[in-house]
C-alpha cells in the first residue's frame, strides 16, 4: 500500500538566507530591487493623492512569504493583501490610520509605492495599435482596479472617463473607451493597479489525428474495448459562426451562433466531435460529446464559462483563434483564476500559426511567438501543430511564454485533417485550429472516464490536464521543450493512468512538506511522475506569472535524489533550444521527474510549499510505468480496411531500443506476412494495404526482438460497397441499391437514427427496400460488406434520400411476407405479415388445405392476419396483393409444418447436420446472435461430440433472452415424466451473470411458464472463470441438470431453453430427454427383469432382479420435482439390493436403473 508522510516545516529566516534570496520585482520585463525600508516608510507622511476612500496603496514586500496564520494576524490589523507580486510581495490596502509600527512584527523587508509607469503593460508603451483606436483620439482600455474596490464604484470611476464597455468581477477589470490623452491621468490614480489595451482581434489559427492521438483507443469496436466517446460531457466551441448542417452532428450540436458563410467552426467542430455518420473515414474525437456552438465574438466560451457550465453543463472549452502575440493580460489573468476557482473546467487553445514572427521575446523570430492572451495562462492547455506522422508543422508556434514558462503544453495532429464543412461536405483543416480541437475533444473522452470510473458528476480538470502531460510521447528533444511542450498526446496512457487510479490529489500551504512513497515494481523500464496545480491567476502587472510554487524532488531507493526537468528560458536561441537538464523550477505549475531503468522498490516523492502566498493549493501528483513491451493501438481490432488503400499503422513502445518488424496475417495468425522494417525511434509506418485481399482474420503485429504485440483481435479488409444511389421512392417503400463486392457473405444496410447510422437490416442482395418511411422526410443511407465470420467492413459514404416521390415504377405490388413461425402445432396462433411494396390496398390469404381458423378478428382479407391450423399437415400459403395497377400472387410451398404431438422419449443430442434440429425452433433477440450448432467439442462422456451454443461471448445486450424450442411430447399416459440435459457454462468473471431459464408450455407455445429452473452466473457455471470465449475440453465441465414435469402429466408439452445475454461467456446444452414412467413398477425398456418390495414402505426397499446373471446397474433416486436425492450401485449378478430412503421426506419417488443396454423406471412411495 501507498502511505502517504506529512511533516510540516517551520520557516525560519536566518541572515544568510536573506542574503541568498533573490528579491527582485518584475515591471514591463525590467527587474527591480526594492530597497529595505520599513523604518523610512514608518516615518513616511502619506500623500493626500495616494488615498482612495480610506486606503492608501503600498507593494509589501516580506523577507519570507507568509504563512496563512501570518497572512490572518497582518489582515486582522487592518491591512489587505490584494494582489501577489513575485517575489515575496503583495499589493496591499492600507487603512488611513493604521499604525505603521505594527509591520516591525511581521518580517517586513520593504514598502513601496507602485509608480505609474508599473501599472502599464508592455503594449500601452509606444504608439497605440490600430485595433485599440476606435477613432483618433481615443483608445479602448482595460483597467483593473484595486481588489478592495467595489465592482459598481469601479464602474462609476470608469464612467466618468468615457464609455464603460465591459467588465469582469472575477479580476475587478472593467474596458472603457477613453480619451488617449486621460491615460496619463488615469495612472496617477491611486485606485487604479493595472491598465491594459483592450484584447487585439480574434485570429483563425488555420483519421489520422484519431489514431495518432490514441483517442481511437479509448472508443473502439472491440467488444470488450474501451468506449469513452465523450457521452455525459458538453463542450464548448468559438469560432467564426454557425457549424453545419452535417449529419455527422445529428442529436448532439446546438448552435447559438446566427452567422453563417464561414467554414473555420465546421473544420473545428468536426474534429472535436464528429460521429463519422457521412463518412466513417473522418470521425472526430468525441463523437458522443454534447457540443455548444457560439460566435467568438468576445469569448462567450471563457467569460461566461460558470454560467455556461450552470446552464448547459460545459466543462471544456476549444478556441482556435488568436489574440496579439506572447504576453500574459488581463484576459489571461481571467482564464486562469476562472480555471482555479472552477476545477471541473479546461480550456483549449491552438498554439498559434506564428512561427517567424517575432514578437519581442528577445532571440529573434523562430522563439517566443505562441500567439497571446488566454493561450498564454498557466491551466489552459495550448497545443501545437503536427502532421500525421508527428511531424511539427514550420507554422507553428514556438515557446516559451513570456516569461519563460513552457509553451506550447501539448502537440497534436493538425495538418491536413480531414473534417465536416457547411451542407454536408468536408474540408481538410490545418494548422494548430485543426490541433486546438482534437485535445478538447480527447479532454471529454478522459472527463467521461473519470466520471464513470468513480462515479462522479464532474471531473477534476487539473488531473485530466496532468495525465495528458505526463502520459505524452517524448518527441523532439529529451524532456520537455519549447516546440513540442510535453510531447505528442496520447490519450491511451493518460486513461489508463485514471483507470488504474495512479494519482494522489491533497492541498498544500506555506511551508509544508508532504512525501508519498511509490513502488517501482521490477522490470521497469521507466518511471514518470508529476506535479500538476491549476494554480492561482498571475498579476500582469508583473513580468512572471507564477504565484503557488510547489516544488518536488524523488528520493530513489538509494538515496540519490533526482530534481524535475527545466529548460533554460535566457533568450537566445541556443540555449532556448538546449535539451531539458534538472533543476528547481520556480516558473512552471507542473514539474516532472522521470527515471530511466529504476531499481525496483520503494522512491519518496517530496514537495514542498515553497511559496504559497494565496491559501491552500490542490494539487494532483501523477506517475505511470512503462515496460518495454509494445501495444499496436491501430488498427486494434474491428476495423475494416479497404484493399489498396494507406492506412497508418501505429504502437506504442520505449525508443531507442532496436528497430520493429511489421506483419500482417490474413487468417489470424496462422501465418505472417512481412510489411517492412522501422526505425527505432519511430511508431508508425504508413501501409498500404494490399490488393486482392478479402478476410475477416486480418491482424498486425509489431516486433522488437523477443517482445512483439499485435491487434487485440481482428479486423476486415473487404472493398467499400460502390455506386451506393437510391433506386425510387414511393409511398409505402424506398429502394437503395449498390454494386456488389466480391467475397461479401453479406450486407448490413444502416440508415441514420437519432445520432448514428444505425444498423437496421441485413441482405444478400444488393439492394434493399425500406418500408414505412414518409416521402416528406430527408432519409440517410449507407451499406458495408460482411464477411462470413461476421466480421464488417468499412461502411459506404452515406447517401441521403431527399423529400418526395420519384422513379417509382408503375407495376402492382411485388407480393412478399412472413411468418413468425414455420412449426407448430393445432393450438399454435400464427401471425403472418405482408412485406409486399408499391402499395397495396387489398389482400387474399389463402392456405391449403384450407382447414385452418382465422382468430383474433382477422379474416382472410385483412394485412396481417392471425391463423390457427386445424389439422396436421403441412400447408401453403398464397398472398394477392392489389394496388391501383394491378394484382399478384405469391405462393410459399409448404410454408407451414403442423405437427401431432410426439411420444415420449424426446432424445435430441444435436449431432444431426441441421440446425435447429427438425421441428425445433429458435427465436433471436439479434439478428446476428442466436443459438446455433456448436463446433466439436468434449462432450459429457469425454468423446467429441456437437452440442446446441450460444455465444454470450460476443454478444453484448445485458438481459436479452434467446428461445430454443423443442417440439410438443405427449404425456398423456404417463404417471412420472422428467426431462434431464447436459448444461456447460463457465464465466467470464464474477461480474458477468449470463442465466439459463427453462420454460413450459402446454398451448404449443402460444403461452410459456416457468419451470423453476433458472440458474445464472456461478450457479450455472460448471467449471471456473475464463477470459476466453469457453469450449468444454474434458467430462467434467459438464453437469446434468433435471426438471420434473409431473405438474404436467396428461397434456402435451413443449420445453424452451432460454439464454439470458450479460455478455459473459458462452452456454452449451446437450442430450436433452423427456422420460416417462406409465405405471407402477413397470419398465421402461423390457418387463419383468426388475421388481421393488414392499411398496408402499416406510422408506426401506429391497430391489430385485429375476435373472440369475445381469450387468451391474447404476441405481438413482429422484424426488417428485426430478431433484437426485442419493445414487447407488447394484452390483453384478447380485439377485437383490436394498434402497434406504427413509431419511428423507415422505412422498413419491421414482428410481432409474441404468445399465449399459438398458434403461428402467420405478416409482415407489415411502409413508
Amino acid at each position: 500500500m501507498l502511505k502517504r508522510l506529512l511533516s510540516i516545516v517551520l520557516l525560519c529566516v536566518t541572515t544568510m538566507t536573506m542574503a541568498q534570496t533573490d528579491y527582485r520585482l518584475m515591471f514591463l520585463g525590467k527587474a527591480v530591487l526594492p530597497a529595505e525600508n520599513l523604518n523610512s516608510f514608518i516615518r513616511e507622511k502619506i500623500s493626500e493623492n495616494d488615498i482612495y476612500n480610506g486606503y492608501y496603496y503600498r507593494i509589501i514586500q516580506f523577507y519570507n512569504i507568509p504563512t496563512a496564520a501570518e497572512k490572518a494576524a497582518i489582515e486582522a490589523t487592518g491591512i489587505k493583501l490584494l494582489e501577489y507580486l513575485p517575489k515575496y510581495a503583495f499589493n496591499a490596502a492600507i487603512p488611513i490610520g493604521f499604525n505603521k509600527q505594527l509591520l516591525s512584527g511581521f518580517n517586513v523587508r520593504s514598502v513601496t509605492p507602485q509608480s505609474a509607469e508599473q501599472k502599464l503593460s508592455i503594449g500601452m508603451l509606444g504608439d497605440y495599435p490600430a485595433f485599440a483606436v476606435p477613432s483618433a483620439g481615443m483608445v479602448d482600455v482595460r483597467l483593473q482596479f484595486q481588489k478592495n474596490i467595489l465592482m459598481q464604484d469601479a464602474q462609476l470611476i470608469a464612467a466618468s472617463y468615457g464609455k464603460v464597455l465591459s467588465s469582469t468581477d472575477i479580476n475587478n477589470m472593467v474596458e472603457v473607451r477613453m480619451q488617449q490623452q486621460a491615460v496619463a491621468t488615469v495612472t496617477q490614480q491611486p485606485w487604479l493597479f493595472f491598465i491594459d489595451l483592450t484584447s487585439p482581434p480574434s485570429v483563425k489559427d488555420d483519421l489520422e489525428g484519431r489514431s495518432l492521438h490514441r483517442s481511437n483507443s479509448i472508443n473502439n469496436d472491440l467488444l470488450m474495448g474501451r468506449k469513452y466517446n465523450g457521452s455525459g460531457v458538453a463542450a464548448a466551441l468559438a469560432d467564426d459562426g454557425f457549424v453545419g448542417p452535417h449529419i455527422d452532428f445529428t442529436g448532439r450540436i446546438t448552435n447559438y451562433s446566427t452567422t453563417t458563410g464561414p467554414d473555420h467552426g465546421d473544420m473545428t467542430g468536426g474534429i472535436l466531435a464528429g460521429a463519422g455518420n457521412l463518412n466513417p473515414a473522418y470521425p472526430g474525437m468525441a463523437n458522443g460529446v454534447q457540443l455548444h456552438v457560439f460566435d467568438i465574438g468576445n469569448y462567450p466560451q471563457i467569460i461566461d464559462a460558470v454560467t455556461n457550465y450552470n446552464n448547459l453543463g460545459t466543462v471544456v472549452a476549444s478556441t482556435s483563434y488568436s489574440q496579439g502575440c506572447n504576453e500574459y493580460t488581463t484576459d489571461t489573468q481571467f482564464g486562469d483564476q476562472t480555471i482555479h476557482d472552477n476545477g471541473q473546467l479546461e480550456f483549449v487553445f491552438s498554439a498559434g500559426n506564428n512561427n517567424g514572427a517575432n514578437c519581442g521575446y528577445g532571440a529573434g523570430s523562430n522563439w517566443g511567438n505562441i500567439t497571446g492572451g488566454y493561450k498564454q495562462g498557466k491551466n489552459v492547455i495550448a497545443v501545437a501543430n503536427l502532421d500525421a506522422l508527428e511531424v511539427i508543422d514550420p507554422s507553428s508556434s514556438i515557446g516559451p511564454a513570456s516569461d519563460g514558462r513552457v509553451k506550447p503544453d501539448i502537440a497534436a495532429n493538425g495538418r491536413d485533417q480531414m473534417s465536416t464543412d457547411e451542407n454536408n461536405t468536408y474540408q481538410v483543416g490545418g494548422g494548430t485550429s485543426a490541433a486546438c480541437p482534437g485535445i478538447a475533444g480527447i479532454c471529454t473522452q478522459l472527463i467521461q472516464a473519470y466520471k464513470e470510473i468513480n462515479s462522479a458528476s464532474d471531473a477534476p480538470t487539473a488531473l485530466i490536464k496532468a495525465c495528458l502531460l505526463n502520459g505524452a510521447e517524448d518527441i523532439g528533444n529529451p524532456g520537455p521543450d519549447y516546440k513540442y511542450g510535453w510531447g505528442r498526446v496520447n490519450a491511451l496512457r493518460a486513461v489508463t493512468t485514471i483507470e488504474d487510479a495512479r494519482y494522489f490529489t491533497d492541498s498544500i500551504n506555506q511551508g509544508d512538506s508532504l512525501t508519498y512513497s511509490i513502488n517501482v515494481p521490477a522490470g521497469t523500464s521507466q518511471m514518470r511522475v508529476m506535479v500538476y496545480w491549476h494554480d492561482v491567476g498571475g498579476s500582469p502587472a508583473s513580468s512572471t506569472y507564477l504565484v503557488n510554487d510547489i516544488d518536488m524532488k524523488v528520493t530513489d531507493p538509494s538515496s540519490t535524489v533526482w530534481n524535475p526537468w527545466i529548460l533554460d528560458p535566457t533568450p537566445n536561441a541556443t540555449n532556448l533550444n538546449a535539451p531539458a537538464t534538472r533543476g528547481i523550477d520556480h516558473l512552471n505549475n507542473m514539474e516532472q521527474v522521470t527515471l530511466d531503468n529504476p531499481a525496483a522498490g520503494n522512491y519518496i516523492v517530496s514537495l514542498k510549499g515553497f511559496a504559497i502566498p494565496q491559501g491552500a493549493q490542490t494539487y494532483y501528483l501523477v506517475y505511470e510505468f512503462r515496460n518495454d513491451d509494445i501495444t499496436v493501438t491501430y488498427p486494434m481490432g474491428g476495423e475494416g480496411f479497404v484493399p489498396g488503400r494507406p492506412e497508418i499503422i501505429r504502437w506504442d513502445a520505449l525508443k531507442g531500443l532496436g528497430s520493429f518488424d511489421v506483419e500482417y496475417t490474413t487468417d489470424n495468425g496462422t501465418t505472417w506476412n512481412n510489411i517492412t522494417n522501422v526505425n527505432q525511434n519511430t511508431l508508425q509506418y504508413t501501409w498500404n494495404v494490399p490488393t486482392g485481399i478479402a478476410t475477416g482474420d486480418a491482424r498486425v503485429r509489431v516486433t522488437r526482438g523477443s517482445v512483439s504485440g499485435m491487434s487485440d483481435t481482428t479486423f476486415t479488409i473487404i472493398g467499400v460497397p460502390q455506386n451506393l444511389n437510391v433506386i425510387y421512392s414511393c409511398p409505402d417503400s424506398t429502394k437503395i441499391g449498390w454494386t456488389a463486392v466480391s467475397n461479401a457473405a453479406w450486407y448490413e444496410v444502416s440508415m441514420l437514427g437519432t445520432m448514428y447510422m444505425d444498423s437496421v437490416a441485413t441482405t444478400t442482395n444488393n439492394s434493399y427496400i425500406f418500408t414505412n418511411l414518409l416521402t416528406a422526410n430527408t432519409y440517410w443511407f449507407s451499406v458495408r460488406a460482411v464477411m462470413a465470420n461476421g466480421n464488417k467492413g468499412r461502411r459506404a459514404i452515406a447517401i441521403e434520400k431527399l423529400p418526395g416521390v420519384f422513379n417509382c415504377p408503375n407495376i402492382p405490388p411485388v407480393v412478399q411476407f412472413n411468418a413468425n413461425f414455420n412449426v407448430g402445432c393445432t393450438s399454435k396462433t400464427f401471425t403472418f405479415t405482408d412485406q409486399s411494396s408499391n402499395a397495396p390496398f387489398s389482400w387474399n390469404w389463402t392456405f391449403s388445405p384450407n382447414t385452418v381458423t382465422f382468430v383474433n378478428g382477422t379474416s382472410a382479407t385483412s394485412q396481417n392476419p392471425q391463423v390457427q391450423f386445424n389439422a396436421s399437415g403441412t400447408y401453403d400459403v398464397t398472398l394477392d396483393a392489389t394496388n391501383g395497377i394491378g394484382t399478384s400472387s405469391s405462393t410459399q410451398t409448404a410454408m407451414i409444418n403442423i405437427l401431432s404431438p410426439s411420444l415420449p422419449p424426446m432424445t435430441e443430442d444435436f449431432q444431426a447436420a441441421a440446425f435447429p434440429p427438425a421441428n425445433w425452433s429458435i427465436e433471436q433477440s439479434n439478428i446476428n446472435y442466436s443459438w446455433q450448432k456448436s463446433a466439436l467439442i468434449t462432450g459429457s462422456s469425454g468423446s467429441s461430440t456437437y452440442a446446441a451454443r450460444f455465444n454470450n461471448f460476443s454478444y453484448n445486450n445485458t438481459g436479452a433472452e434467446d428461445d430454443l424450442i423443442s417440439y410438443e411430447v405427449s404425456l398423456s399416459n404417463a404417471v412420472a415424466a422428467l426431462l434431464t440435459f447436459d448444461v456447460a457454462y463457465a464465466q467470464y468473471s464474477s461480474t458477468y451473470t449470463d442465466g439459463l431459464r427453462v420454460d413450459i408450455s402446454t398451448d404449443c407455445g402460444n403461452t410459456w411458464v416457468a419451470s423453476g429452473y433458472l440458474k445464472s452466473g456461478a450457479t450455472l457455471a460448471t467449471t471456473g472463470t475464463t477470459t476466453s470465449n469457453f469450449a468444454p475440453n474434458a467430462a467434467n465441465q459438464w453437469r446434468n441438470d433435471s426438471v420434473s414435469l409431473n405438474a404436467y402429466l396428461g397434456q402435451d408439452v413443449s420445453i424452451k431453453f432460454v439464454n439470458i445475454n450479460d455478455f459473459g461467456n458462452s452456454l452449451y446444452i446437450d442430450n436433452v430427454n423427456i422420460d416417462v414412467t406409465t405405471g407402477l413398477n413397470q419398465l421402461n425398456n423390457s418387463a419383468g427383469t426388475l421388481s421393488i418390495s414392499p411398496n408402499p414402505s416406510d422408506g426401506k426397499f429391497i430391489l430385485y432382479s429375476n435373472q440369475t446373471s445381469h450387468e451391474s446397474y447404476i441405481l438413482t433416486v429422484y424426488d417428485i420435482n426430478g431433484k437426485v436425492i442419493t445414487e447407488d450401485i447394484f452390483p453384478t449378478n447380485n439377485r437383490s439390493h436394498a434402497v434406504d430412503i427413509s431419511n428423507f421426506a415422505k412422498g413419491v419417488y421414482f428410481i432409474k436403473v441404468e445399465g449399459q443396454n438398458s434403461i428402467q423406471r420405478l416409482k415407489v412411495i415411502s409413508r
